[in-house]
């Protein structure tokens, strides 16, 4: 009788035990699955100031510090990661979305882990979806280069700020002068691959994987000869300025109103496509 009470008792605790061991399993979410995509929302995570960037050169701090430490610090580097913003506007976690490179990761992780801190003090106001504060997570590239025994860095246009690049003599040029339609539009003399053959790629954007297009804005004169350039819509890396620059080299019929040759504004897009 005890034995059948030992083993109806030892069950039972097996029994509770098993339970027990099974209310302790965690079920963890895919993290991907809790944070909005910027086509999912109305609004992404704001920063406190567009240009920090730039005035501030934290990010290029924080590169040339970790620079000192490693002695082993590649000529180029290009990080490629995704954040995740919660409801509040901090950053709660950053994802390496590089293949692990035994020899850089070092580095790299130690990057990710100074630039989560950073962008975390720096999210003034959490993505908006429906009037409301929602989770929120992004992916960009930011790459670094050994440049004269100094570091040259692009940032993604998730950072940089909406900096109207311009060429130099664009601000003495009044667009009000520049007609935006015509009978005649202007068009580059050799067509849109004359103008791409005259691109140069910058190395730092290559090596990061940089692609897109870059939106310039041209002013043609009555000679057919592009007096100003800016950037409408830039991705960053040196292929803003790569594509004004091309720009610049090319040349126009002159768009014409009435039989007479007019100044023109027309835009043309510059595609940057890694092979």
């Amino acid at each position: 009788m005890k034995l059948k009470i030992f083993l109806i008792f030892a069950v039972i605790l097996f029994v509770i035990g098993c339970e027990e061991k099974g209310n302790k399993v965690e079920i963890l979410n895919n993290l991907e699955l809790d944070y909005y995509t910027d086509d999912e929302i109305d609004t992404p995570a704001a920063f406190t100031n567009d240009n920090w960037q730039k005035e501030n050169s934290e990010v290029l701090l924080i590169a040339e510090e970790i620079r000192q430490k490693h002695s082993n610090f590649p000529e180029s580097i290009a990080l490629n990661f995704r954040i995740f913003v919660n409801r509040t506007g901090d950053v709660v976690a950053i994802k390496n979305l590089k293949k692990p490179n035994r020899e850089n990761e070092k580095i790299e992780n130690e990057f990710l882990e100074k630039l989560g801190d950073l962008l975390s003090r720096k999210i003034d106001k959490p993505a908006q979806k429906n009037g409301e504060s929602v989770s929120y997570r992004k992916d960009f590239k930011i790459g670094f280069e050994t440049f004269n025994d100094s570091l040259r860095i692009f940032l993604p246009d998730f950072l940089t700020s909406r900096i109207n690049l311009k060429s130099p003599n664009y601000d003495r040029l009044d667009e009000k002068e520049f007609f935006v339609q015509v009978e005649e539009m202007p068009a580059p003399i050799g067509g849109i691959r004359a103008i791409a053959e005259n691109v140069q790629y910058p190395e730092i954007a290559k090596r990061a994987g940089v692609e897109g297009r870059v939106f310039v804005k041209a002013l043609i004169d009555e000679n057919g000869s592009v007096v100003g350039t800016s950037v409408i819509k830039g991705i960053g890396g040196g292929c803003d300025e790569a594509a004004m620059d091309a720009v610049k080299k090319a040349k126009f019929t002159p768009g014409r109103q009435r039989g007479k040759p007019v100044k023109v504004q027309v835009t043309v897009p510059i595609l940057f496509k890694l092979q």
